[in-house]
């Protein structure tokens, strides 16, 4: 079964190769989206990721914060909690050491910082999580490989650690709430540029395509908006390869504050064979419960935790 993230992803794919034509009698366009989440604030969020044959869900509780400066707020994740397995071909003892594992380090990582006005900054520099890295490697004895003990390998971890969870934060916090900063659709328009993305170092022709989907949710109190991005076909002398990758965003947000109920980001295998259906690589998904709750009503207790809010099948 198909998320309502990709099912949304898919009904925009056919106007992706052509910009949107000129509106006769535009609706209204409304006051662009300002970041105003109240301060401090606390929320837990619920994480589904499917990635291959894998899907598992997470948990955490995330704060935010005035930083050390008035034009920065810290970001921090805690309590990390590996909730369920749902989908593993075969869950190990290390499958679920590693979780152990990830989530320990997790708890040393320092603050993510964001701007005053909800854009993301960075991820300090984490060198106590690079030496809690080392000493897990050195742990393991006879276990590890000795290409994973040299000067060189040492090296290339604490390069990726420096990185990776600096790339891992910007993209869940964008899909929460960067990406859609400033954006003023009025309700089923749509925005589209073409402009470059860096895939492989490379820059490729691309569209990027905003989606005001209108608004849901009790009372029509949230706004629903996509984001899509995917190379151009037959554009200056490039075709599309056999198979080209899709990246997708759709969230869910209250929008006199900005913040979110539901979220997500994927990646989608499209083919250039039209008989060919979309295939999901990878997805991200994402349930915000505030306290208060921001919705009232709460939906059947039958439904899986992770799928109320319609992004988890």
């Amino acid at each position: 079964m198909r998320t309502i993230l990709l099912q949304s992803a898919l009904t925009l794919v056919s106007v992706l190769g052509a910009l949107p034509s000129p509106v006769q009698a535009a609706p209204r366009t409304p006051p662009p989206l300002e970041f105003r989440w109240p301060l401090p604030a606390r929320v837990g969020v619920t994480t589904v990721v499917v990635r291959g044959e894998s899907q598992y869900m997470l948990h955490e509780m995330v704060s935010l914060s005035a930083g050390s400066f008035p034009s920065e707020l810290e970001l921090r994740r805690e309590k990390q909690e590996l909730w369920d397995c749902i989908r593993e071909p075969t869950p190990t003892k290390g499958f679920f050491e590693g979780f152990s594992n990830y989530f320990d380090s997790m708890e040393k990582r320092p603050a993510t910082i964001i701007a005053s006005d909800g854009q993301f900054l960075r991820t300090p520099s984490i060198e106590d999580l690079i030496a809690y890295g080392e000493k897990q490697v050195q742990s393991q004895g006879r276990a590890v490989p000795k290409s994973m003990l040299t000067p060189e390998a040492t090296i290339r971890r604490a390069q990726w650690i420096r990185g990776q969870p600096e790339i891992d934060d910007k993209s869940s916090w964008d899909s929460w709430v960067g990406n859609w900063i400033g954006l003023a659709l009025p309700p089923g328009e749509r925005k589209a540029t073409r402009d470059p993305v860096t895939q492989g170092g490379a820059p490729v022709p691309s569209v990027q395509m905003f989606l005001n989907e209108g608004p849901t949710g009790p009372g029509g109190a949230f706004i629903a908006l996509t984001y899509i991005t995917r190379p151009v076909p037959n554009l200056n002398g490039m075709a599309l390869a056999q198979e080209d990758t899709m990246f997708l965003r759709r969230v869910i947000l209250e929008p006199k504050s900005m913040r979110p109920i539901s979220a997500g980001h994927a990646w989608v295998a499209m083919s250039s064979d039209s008989s060919i259906p979309p295939r999901t690589l990878e997805s991200h998904d994402y349930i915000f419960e505030w306290n208060p709750p921001l919705v009232e009503s709460s939906p059947s207790d039958s439904m899986p935790k992770a799928g109320r809010h319609g992004l988890i099948p």
